[in-house]
C-alpha cells in the first residue's frame, strides 16, 4: 500500500533530468516511432515538477499538439516510484481516461525500470455489486398477464445474463464499457452504492468484490487514473472514496467548475425519490417485503416486522405527499416564458417565492421533508432492531440503509429550497410542460464553487496541476483562476503557464468571416441565410463538415431545409435529434468521408476526426449561455458586470473547444467558418477572434464563401 505523500520527506528529480527525457534517444523516443522533441512538452514537465516540488499550484494551457499527456505523466510517475506514493490524474471524457489506462500508461510502463502500476477508478454507480446481481437473478418473476410484464421479465433476464458475460470477460468491469438500456431494470439495483456496502458482512467481500478490488487496486497504484466527478465527490465526504493522494494532475480543467458545481449541489428529482420510496417499500420484490419475509425465519422477528411495517406504512404516506409535491412543482410552469420547448429551467427567485403557486409549493414541501425526516428514523429504528450477528438479515439490513442515505439527500434537497434558503446557492425548478411527463425537480446549486474548493479541497492537497488545450482567454487565466478558487490562495503559491501549439495553425487553418450575415436575433432573416450559406458550404466541401449549434430546434429546421437538396446531390447528412446515440453519430460520421453532422454541444469538446474525415467546421452562432439560466439570473442580479465576467469569458472557451476540434494532427487542414455577424459588429467580437489558434481570418460576403472553399479544395 502507497504512504501518504503527507506524512512523507519528499525527493524530487532535478529539472534537467526531466527535461533530458523528452530529447532525441531517449525514454520518450522509444515510445513513439518518429518522436521529435517538443520545447512546449519539455517545458510543460519541467512545470509539472515545480509544481510538485514546491506544493504549488498550475494551470496550464496546452494547445493542440503539445502532447500534455505525456508531459504530466512522467513527472507523476518519477515522483510515485521516487516515493512509495500515489499521485492522481483526473480527468473529464471516458475518451481520455482510456486514452491513458490503453495507450499511455501502457507504453510508459514498458520504459520504466520498475515498470508501473497504475488503474482507472469511478464512482460506485459505475460499477456492478455482485450481491445485487445474485439476489436479482435468482428472484422470481412477478405473476404477470400482461405481454408488457411478461416483456419486462424477459428484458431484465436478458440484461442480466450480458452483465455476467461482460463481468466474465472485463478487467475492469466498468458498466460504461458496453452499451445497456435500463428502462427494464434500475440501475441502483444492480450497481454498487456506499450507503449499503456489506464490506466484511458479504459473501463476495473481499476477494470477488468488484469496487473493493478496484480501491485496493488504488491504494497500491503508482498512478491513478479517475473522473472529475469522483474527485470532487470525494472531497466533499472528506476522502472518504479514494487513496489520500496528496499530488493531482487535473485534465481537461476546462470543466472542472460546472462538475464541481454538480457535485457539491442538491437536487430533488421527483422519479429519484419517488423511485426510491417504491423500492423500499412497493410491491413484493420491495426491501421492507423482504425483510418481512425474512424476519419470519429468525428468532425474535415479531420486532423487526412491526418496524418494517411502520416504515412501509410511513413511506407509502411520503410517496403520496410527494406525488402532490411534485405537481404543485409543474405548475409553477405557468411563471415560465413562453417556449417552444417541453423542458423548461425556471429560476426561484424572490418574485417567484412571493406567488400563491410558489405558496402551496413550499407548503407541501415542509409536510415532505418532515415526513421523510420520519421515514428515516424509522428506517434507523427497523436497523437498530436488526441483530447484527443474524446473516440472514444482513441483506436487508444494507439495502434499508442504502434508502435511508438516499432519502436523507432528497430530504435535505427540499429542505434546502423551500426552508433553509443559503444564500450560497442559486435555485431553480426543472420542469416538463407536458402533463403526462413526471419529470420535475428542484434543484440548489453551489454559486460559488472557486470558495468551495478552498475549503474542501486545496485543504487536502499539497499540489495541484489544472491543464487543458482551452482555459484562458485570450493571455490571461483570470477567468479560470476565479472559477476555481486560486485567486483565493496565499500570494506566490499559484502560477499560470500558456504554451502555443507545435502544428502549424497559421497555415492549416483558415478562418472565414462573412461580413454580410444577418444579426442572429434577426429571427427568420437570419434562419434563411444560414440555411442558405450551409447549403452552398457543403455543396463546395462535398461532405466533411460538421456544424455546431447551440439550439436544438434551430438545428432541426435547418436540416429538414437542406437535406434533401443535399440527398439529391449525394452528401450525406447526419442530425443530432432527439434519441440518437451520440456514439452511433460518431461512429457513421468517422466510418465515411463524405459524411457531414448537424451536433450540439456534446461535440464542441472531446470530438476528434482526424485527416480529411473532417475539413470544415462551422459556427451558426456565438455560444453564450441562455438567457433564462438560473445561474446567469442570479449573477447578474448579483454582480453589476457578470456578464463581462462570466457569460463573455465562458463563451470564448466554448468557441475555442469548438475550433480545437478542426485540427487534431500536424497534416490536417481545414476551415472554420464564423457565421455570427457580432464578431465583427459588436465590441467584444476582436475577444473571440484574439482568442481563435489561427489569426489567418478572411472577411468575406457570403456570395463569397462557396467560392472561396471550391478554390481552397
Amino acid at each position: 500500500i502507497k504512504l501518504d505523500a503527507q506524512d512523507q520527506t519528499l525527493c524530487f528529480v532535478p529539472r534537467e533530468d526531466i527535461a533530458r527525457c523528452f530529447q532525441p534517444d531517449s525514454m520518450l523516443s522509444a515510445m513513439y516511432p518518429g518522436f521529435e522533441p517538443r520545447a512546449e512538452q519539455v517545458e510543460m514537465a519541467c512545470e509539472v515538477q515545480r509544481a510538485f516540488s514546491t506544493d504549488g499550484i498550475s494551470a496550464i494551457e496546452a494547445g493542440t499538439g503539445v502532447r500534455k499527456s505525456m508531459a504530466y505523466l512522467l513527472p507523476a510517475a518519477l515522483l510515485a516510484q521516487g516515493n512509495g506514493i500515489g499521485v492522481g490524474v483526473a480527468t473529464k471524457t471516458n475518451a481520455l481516461m482510456d486514452q491513458l489506462i490503453y495507450n499511455e500508461l501502457p507504453r510508459l510502463a514498458k520504459q520504466l525500470p520498475q515498470g508501473l502500476r497504475y488503474v482507472a477508478i469511478k464512482g460506485y454507480e459505475h460499477y456492478p455489486c455482485l450481491r445485487k446481481m445474485q439476489a436479482m437473478a435468482s428472484m422470481d418473476p412477478e405473476p404477470s398477464e400482461d405481454e408488457d410484464g411478461k416483456r419486462r421479465d424477459l428484458a431484465r433476464i436478458t440484461l442480466l445474463a450480458s452483465i455476467y458475460a461482460f463481468l466474465d470477460q472485463s478487467a475492469w468491469a466498468d458498466f460504461d464499457a458496453i452499451p445497456l438500456h435500463w428502462s427494464d431494470l434500475p440501475r441502483k439495483a444492480i450497481c454498487a452504492s456506499s450507503g449499503d456496502c456489506l464490506h466484511n458482512r458479504c459473501r463476495f467481500f473481499p476477494q470477488f468484490c468488484l469496487i473493493h478490488g478496484l480501491r485496493q487496486m488504488a491504494r497500491c497504484a503508482d498512478i491513478v487514473v479517475t473522473n472529475h466527478a469522483l474527485l470532487f465527490r470525494d472531497a466533499a465526504s472528506e476522502g472518504a472514496l479514494l487513496p489520500p493522494i496528496r499530488h493531482w494532475i487535473v485534465d481537461e480543467a476546462h470543466a472542472v467548475e460546472d462538475e464541481a458545481r454538480k457535485q457539491l449541489s442538491l437536487c430533488a428529482d421527483v422519479r429519484d425519490l419517488r423511485g426510491e420510496l417504491a423500492h423500499l417499500a412497493k410491491g413484493p420484490s420491495s426491501v421492507m417485503a423482504h425483510a418481512i419475509r425474512k424476519a419470519k425465519q429468525v428468532e425474535g422477528g415479531q420486532l423487526i416486522t412491526i418496524c418494517a411495517v411502520k416504515v412501509e406504512e410511513e413511506a407509502n404516506r411520503c410517496d403520496a405527499i410527494a406525488e402532490s409535491f411534485f405537481s404543485f412543482v409543474k405548475d409553477l410552469a405557468e411563471h415560465a416564458e413562453k417556449s417552444s420547448y417541453d423542458v423548461v429551467e425556471l429560476w426561484v427567485n424572490e418574485q417567484l417565492r412571493e406567488t400563491g403557486t410558489w405558496s402551496v409549493v413550499a407548503g407541501t414541501g415542509r409536510s415532505l421533508a418532515n415526513h421523510l425526516t420520519t421515514l428515516t428514523d424509522l428506517c434507523k429504528e427497523l436497523l437498530s432492531c436488526i441483530d447484527s450477528q443474524e446473516s440472514r438479515l444482513w441483506d436487508v439490513a444494507a439495502d434499508v440503509k442504502g434508502s435511508c442515505c438516499h432519502l436523507e439527500e432528497a430530504r435535505d434537497a427540499v429542505d434546502l429550497c423551500v426552508n433553509v434558503q443559503d444564500p450560497d446557492y442559486v435555485y431553480s425548478a426543472s420542469l416538463n410542460r407536458r402533463p403526462d411527463v413526471p419529470a420535475e425537480a428542484l434543484n440548489a446549486s453551489l454559486l460559488d464553487v472557486g470558495n468551495a474548493l478552498n475549503q474542501l479541497f486545496y485543504p487536502r492537497v499539497q499540489s495541484v496541476v489544472y491543464t487543458s488545450a482551452t482555459i484562458a482567454t485570450g493571455e490571461s487565466f483570470e477567468h479560470f483562476n476565479h472559477a476555481v478558487g486560486l485567486d483565493l490562495q496565499e500570494a506566490g503559491r499559484c502560477r499560470s503557464l500558456k504554451l502555443s501549439s507545435s502544428y502549424d495553425f497559421q497555415r492549416n487553418m483558415t478562418v472565414l468571416l462573412p461580413y454580410d450575415m444577418p444579426d442572429p436575433t434577426c429571427g427568420k432573416l437570419y434562419t434563411e441565410a444560414l440555411c442558405d450559406l450551409l447549403l452552398d458550404v457543403h455543396e463546395a466541401m462535398g461532405g466533411s463538415t460538421l456544424t455546431l449549434f447551440t439550439n436544438r430546434k434551430e438545428m432541426e429546421h435547418v436540416y429538414n431545409a437542406i437535406h434533401p437538396r443535399l440527398s439529391e446531390l449525394g452528401i450525406p447528412l447526419l442530425c443530432q435529434s432527439k434519441g440518437y446515440s451520440a456514439k452511433r453519430l460518431r461512429d457513421e460520421f468517422l466510418a465515411n468521408k463524405q459524411t457531414s453532422l448537424f451536433a450540439l454541444k456534446s461535440f464542441w469538446e472531446g470530438f476528434d476526426a482526424p485527416g480529411d474525415t473532417l475539413r470544415c467546421v462551422v459556427i451558426p452562432k456565438l455560444p453564450f449561455a441562455r438567457p433564462t439560466d438560473p445561474l446567469y439570473l442570479e449573477r447578474e442580479l448579483r454582480e453589476r458586470n457578470a456578464w463581462q465576467r462570466y457569460s463573455l469569458p465562458e463563451a470564448i472557451l466554448d468557441l475555442k473547444q469548438a475550433a480545437g476540434r478542426l485540427i487534431r494532427s500536424s497534416t490536417d487542414r481545414g476551415v472554420l467558418l464564423l457565421c455570427d455577424s457580432r464578431l465583427l459588429t459588436k465590441f467584444y467580437g476582436a475577444r473571440f477572434l484574439g482568442s481563435l489558434p489561427s489569426q489567418n481570418q478572411l472577411r468575406l460576403s457570403v456570395d463569397d464563401v462557396g467560392a472561396f472553399l471550391r478554390s481552397w479544395e
